[in-house]
């Protein structure tokens, strides 16, 4: 699974949950850039809570490579 179709999972598994909550439809983007700004737009207001354990494993994957991708800065660096 590339990082683009893990944050289309993501998205899709939030905004599933959001609509069930709200009764409202939210429209996925096509643009990753936009998608990912969904994605934490969500996290943010989602209340805390468990989701399914597939979703965890793809949001663990995801944001890890995600964290390497974009390096991690130590008080060394700064």
């Amino acid at each position: 699974m590339t990082q683009q179709e893990r944050l289309r999972y993501l998205v899709e598994g939030l905004v599933a949950e959001y609509n069930e909550r709200h009764n409202e439809h939210i429209e996925i983007p096509m643009n990753e850039e936009e998608q990912f700004t969904l994605f934490r737009s969500l996290c943010n207001i989602r209340p805390a809570g468990g989701m399914p354990l597939e979703w965890m494993k793809i949001e663990s994957e995801y944001l890890n490579i995600l964290a390497h991708e974009k390096g991690i800065v130590t008080i060394n660096d700064m």
